[in-house]
């Protein structure tokens, strides 16, 4: 019984081994008819190449033969009086062969093309083979490494979402390029490989500990001592980015204009920007303060004008320039003097030694013009101003909005005390006979002050330049009007009507009606107001915002134009007598009454403003200056500053982009 039994399990075992001698030989099979087709697939596409080369040189043969055919044959039509024969497609493709004997012919670039082609899908064959070999995950298992595909023939190994290595593929070899260290080549994924990536690892977690550190270090450096400092003494503010690859700490004046940018690299762990080169964060630590102190901290337009006006002086001191003008019997001044809006250097007449003009350089824009001897303007030296000065120019003019042809902007300013405590746009659209307004906010914070104390220092004319500069509109007219004038125009039209959302109540704004002394308090719905009622709600702001009193102010401005509209031509001129005599206006009285009748069939379709719940937001003068956010905790007696408002991430073209969409009705 054990005998039968020992020579059943001899049997069954001598079945397994010759199953397993066929599965061996069937696999053997068919890795050799794999190799076989591989090696076919390969000498036909050899084959295939040589074919397209050997037909290529016959079709240039052909194509030449073709050429001097034509030739011959327009030979002869030539000497018949015939025109010539249209080269056909063929002698094109000929002649640009002959035309260019350093291009490839286009057939062999097909065959480069093939080539290449070829090479991708080895490469993509071998990088495949590659990472899905055993000896490929062993070696990522122990390191916490993962792969991803990039492309065909490249993929990456991240550690947490960081990349470690880069792989590219060959036709028989993956590079890997560490992202700190040498890069190697492999043919196959074995131990080699293995302790490659352990060593290279290790040195990139120590890297990236150091970066770690040095990158702290370098958001940090506007809360060092000295820095913080420099920074206030300069009135400069740090504002800190960080993105994927670096971060970047930019250097503003108090107009929020970059002054300079320093760059961290995440890859490199050092900072450029500063000199040429490369600085470690710790030397660039140590020399910050004495850069910021060196940093010309004024408006662009300023440092721009004052650079056009040193290039003007170094042009006037040429020898050779003298003598020219010394020949036409004139000097000019190279030192000049100062005027309320310009820079002028005297053109001196040498035979009465007095002035006879001047040459003059805009101290707001460095446009150059030239003056009589009484500072009379008479005209522009664009010459001049082109091929001299504006060499290498770095100011960045506004570019204005487009509008449509017709369009028109007027600039409506309500001032009390010289400040304007009403700022807003109204933009006439011919193209949808539409009117659209806009509020300015009084607080909102440019070149270094409020918008309603611009008007105050210097002016309508600056109010309107810095209004274009923000909202690159073109400002084509200005209504200023006064608190007692805004009385008598909206008593002049007959008073008006507008709804109020919510009621209105302030028990701060105390009015006196009829003898009687009380608080401003209105119900919600339609009111009518008369001119002083009208200014009570045009100003009140105890219980409301400067946003929503802005709004009632549109509706009151919305309102007066509804009553002119309603006016005939001979009662608007009588009204706009009487109007002028209150208030200042680019416009004459006729001018005025010629747009109002234009204008008077436009519907307001807009009434908008810039707030926070579109494109600003709101902090402090002083807390902006130094940098830090709305909501930083402070110390006690730390002075805030002025509440102020700034477009969303310092970004001026955020207010314009919403200033073309309120206008064009898009929004870019």
């Amino acid at each position: 019984m054990t005998k039968q039994f020992s020579r059943t399990n001899l049997l069954l075992l001598a079945v397994l081994v010759l199953q397993l001698a066929a599965l061996v030989a069937g696999a053997a099979f068919i890795l050799a008819r794999i190799d076989g087709l591989d090696q076919a697939r390969r000498s036909r596409e050899d084959s295939l190449t040589e074919e397209i080369r050997s037909n290529a040189e016959m079709l240039e043969a052909v194509v030449r033969t073709l050429h001097l055919d034509n030739e011959q044959t327009n030979e002869m039509r030539e000497l018949l009086g015939l025109p010539p024969v249209r080269p056909s497609a063929l002698n094109d493709l000929m002649q640009r062969a002959d035309s260019d004997s350093g291009s490839t012919h286009p057939l062999t670039e097909a065959v480069q093309r093939l080539i290449q082609h070829r090479n991708h899908e080895d490469a993509r064959e071998f990088l495949a083979g590659f990472v899905s070999s055993p000896g490929f995950a062993e070696a990522l298992s122990g390191l916490d490494l993962r792969y991803s595909e990039r492309s065909v023939t490249e993929g990456e190994l991240t550690r947490n979402g960081t990349r470690f290595f880069r792989l590219q593929a060959s036709a028989d070899e993956v590079s890997v390029l560490p992202m700190t260290g040498t890069s190697r080549t492999f043919a196959t994924a074995n131990t080699s490989f293995q302790s490659y990536l352990e060593r290279s690892s290790a040195e990139i977690e120590t890297h990236l500990q150091a970066l770690s550190r040095r990158r702290q270090e370098f958001s940090e450096l506007p809360q060092q001592p000295q820095v913080r400092t420099a920074l206030q003494e300069r009135r400069i503010t740090a504002h800190l980015a960080q993105g994927e690859q670096r971060s970047e700490l930019e250097l503003r004046n108090n107009y929020g204009e970059t002054l300079h940018t320093l760059r961290f690299s995440y890859a490199e762990g050092t900072v450029r920007g500063f000199g040429s080169g490369t600085i470690g964060v710790a030397e660039l630590a140590q020399k910050l303060p004495q850069f910021i102190q060196e940093l010309d901290n004024r408006p662009q337009v300023e440092r721009e004008v004052s650079r056009q006006r040193d290039k003007l002086v170094e042009l006037l001191s040429e020898p050779s320039l003298a003598e020219q003008l010394q020949e036409s019997g004139v000097r000019i001044e190279t030192t000049p003097r100062t005027s309320q809006r310009h820079y002028l250097f005297d053109v001196i007449d040498l035979s009465r030694n007095r002035s006879i003009g001047a040459l003059g350089l805009h101290r707001d824009d460095a446009t150059l013009r030239l003056f009589d001897s009484e500072d009379v303007p008479i005209g522009p030296l664009p010459e001049l101003q082109n091929h001299v000065l504006s060499t290498n120019s770095r100011m960045s003019p506004v570019t204005d909005i487009t509008v449509s042809e017709g369009s028109r902007t007027f600039l409506l300013i309500g001032v009390h005390e010289r400040i304007a405590d009403v700022v807003m746009i109204a933009h006439a659209n011919p193209g949808k006979q539409s009117i659209s307004i806009l509020s300015i906010p009084r607080d909102l914070f440019y070149r270094g002050r409020r918008v309603n104390a611009v008007y105050q220092v210097f002016g309508v004319d600056r109010l309107m330049r810095e209004l274009k500069e923000i909202t690159g509109l073109h400002i084509d007219d200005y209504i200023m009007v006064d608190m007692y004038a805004f009385i008598d125009v909206v008593d002049v039209v007959g008073g008006v009507t507008i709804e109020l959302e919510e009621p209105l109540r302030d028990p701060n704004f105390v009015v006196r009606d009829e003898g009687r002394w009380t608080t401003l308090a209105y119900d919600a719905g339609t009111q009518e107001l008369s001119g002083i009622e009208a200014l009570r709600v045009a100003r009140s702001r105890g219980t409301s915002s400067d946003f929503e009193r802005s709004h009632r102010q549109q509706q009151i401005v919305e309102a007066v134009l509804h009553a002119l509209r309603e006016m005939s031509p001979n009662q608007l001129q009588q009204a706009a007598r009487s109007v002028f005599r209150h208030l200042d206006s680019s416009l004459s009285p006729i001018a005025a009454v010629n747009h109002l009748l234009r204008y008077r069939d436009y519907t307001v379709e807009r009434r908008e403003g810039l707030d926070t719940s579109n494109v600003l937001y709101h902090t402090y003068s002083n807390l902006y200056f130094q940098g830090k956010a709305p909501d930083a905790e402070v110390d006690e007696d730390f002075d805030r500053g002025a509440w102020i408002l700034l477009p969303i991430n310092d970004d001026w073209n955020e207010v314009r982009n919403y200033v073309q969409s309120i206008i064009l009705g898009v929004r870019s």
